[in-house]
């Protein structure tokens, strides 16, 4: 019965919703592989210029959608429509907040918009896709679109899809990693809704007791697909297919991730990692291939000033998985890059200075504050220049050695759900007929 199904759907269609960054891309890379494969077609809608104009830097996801004619990009922002999506979206989760649709004036009014700014939504989207509500579609987007009055839009619409929400990039929310759970019960792959998420302390870290607490949203907890050991080999690209001509293979070879600052502030501390690192660099290995690769969104140039003064600073633009395993080891200003890094088997140097920073990633473990990394034994901590010299002559002493055997408990169980994700997703696809289990 099942198979007679899948062959009455015509074309099996999944659209991906790309919102916030190139990262959401970049974690639900091995499931759209996965649903190539399983005969899908892929629209990719992105609604942002910055992740459209960011997509064409990053070599691996730009050579897996111009590798595949099934996929399909289709460019739906611009700075007028995010603004006006941003301020619907701010005006729905203040009348939540407040609870200000009780009283009806306010409420009307809203309603009102909402209509208006549906029609806009809609009108944009590709009508050979959209004109049609009885059409079954697989939706992938992340999870923050639940709090989006478009979700609730494109659900009502489409009553018959099944729809995937995932994190926007291989997040680690969790922060107790020592704290006791329930074990999961069995997964309901009936639903039509699931929140895809690494680990179960990541939901009861970012459980809001709104949307993603909702009885209807099936919680399915599968790693983080781009970490499985599957996804990892096959990216893992041998020495003749990383682009850099600089790579010097006598040399000593060092990748430093790096990360811009979160606000104007902070950009002097930022700089001060640069020169921090550079120095210590200097100081330790004079010699080396130096790659840099920035993070997506980071706009500063300092990097670019500090090569023209050091030749050997290379900036590239490879994506991660076909750079580490041609360095000897990584430099990182806080990043899930360290957890690709250390999977692909090389050593991870986490270099920032938690008594001057202290935003984005990190919090407070027994008074003193700490990052997820460090919590789980993955990288080598350096809070200063004296401490980041030490942690590179550990390093030359032990031949770049791997410390793999130290990692927390936790660490290994979510390597372990990322090992299996496509099981999961292959029963979501199967109970709803879209392929055969």
């Amino acid at each position: 019965m099942k198979n007679k199904l899948i062959n009455n759907i015509e074309k099996k269609i999944a659209i991906v919703f790309v919102s916030g960054s190139i990262g959401e891309l970049d974690w639900n890379l091995p499931i759209l592989d996965f649903l190539l494969n399983e005969g899908f077609d892929l629209k990719i809608i992105i609604l942002k210029k910055e992740v459209y104009e960011s997509i064409k830097k990053n070599k691996l996801i730009n050579n897996f959608i111009s590798q595949n004619s099934k996929i399909e990009v289709i460019f739906q922002g611009g700075c007028f429509i995010e603004k006006i999506e941003h301020y619907v979206y701010l005006f729905y989760r203040i009348l939540i907040k407040l609870n200000i649709y009780r009283y009806s004036l306010i409420s009307n009014i809203f309603n009102f918009l909402s209509k208006i700014f549906h029609e806009v939504f809609f009108s944009r989207m590709p009508s050979y896709i959209f004109r049609n509500k009885k059409n079954r579609y697989l939706f992938l987007s992340e999870f923050p679109s639940l709090r989006r009055p478009r979700d609730a839009w494109i659900r009502k619409k489409f009553i018959n899809s099944i729809f995937l929400y995932h994190p926007h990039s291989p997040n680690i929310y969790a922060e107790d990693l020592d704290q006791r759970y329930k074990s999961p019960e069995n997964i309901d792959y009936n639903n039509r809704y699931f929140l895809l998420l690494g680990h179960q302390l990541d939901y009861l870290k970012i459980n809001d007791e709104r949307e993603l607490a909702a009885t209807n949203l099936e919680k399915v907890f599968v790693g983080h697909p781009k970490w499985s050991h599957k996804w990892l080999d096959r990216n893992r690209c041998k020495l003749k297919n990383f682009s850099s001509t600089s790579l010097d293979k006598n040399k000593t070879s060092i990748l430093i991730l790096s990360r811009g600052p979160a606000g104007s502030s902070d950009e002097k501390y930022y700089k001060n990692l640069i020169e921090s690192t550079i120095k210590s660099i200097q100081k330790s290995i004079p010699n080396c291939n130096l790659f840099v690769k920035k993070h997506p969104r980071e706009k500063l140039t300092h990097w670019e000033q500090f090569s023209k003064k050091y030749s050997s600073i290379n900036i590239i633009n490879d994506h991660i998985h076909m750079i580490a395993p041609n360095v000897d080891f990584v430099i990182t200003f806080l990043g899930s890059g360290a957890v690709d890094c250390y999977e692909m088997g090389v050593p991870v140097i986490e270099f920032c200075n938690l008594n001057q920073y202290t935003k984005g990633g990190m919090f407070i473990k027994e008074g003193n504050y700490t990052t997820i990394y460090r919590n789980l034994g993955i990288v080598i901590p350096a809070n200063n220049e004296e401490e980041l010299q030490n942690a590179i002559y550990g390093l030359v002493k032990t031949n770049y050695k791997l410390q793999s055997n130290i990692a927390h408990p936790f660490y290994k169980e979510l390597i372990g759900l990322s090992n299996t994700w496509d099981k999961k997703i292959r029963s979501i696809l199967a109970s709803h007929n879209f392929i055969s289990n």
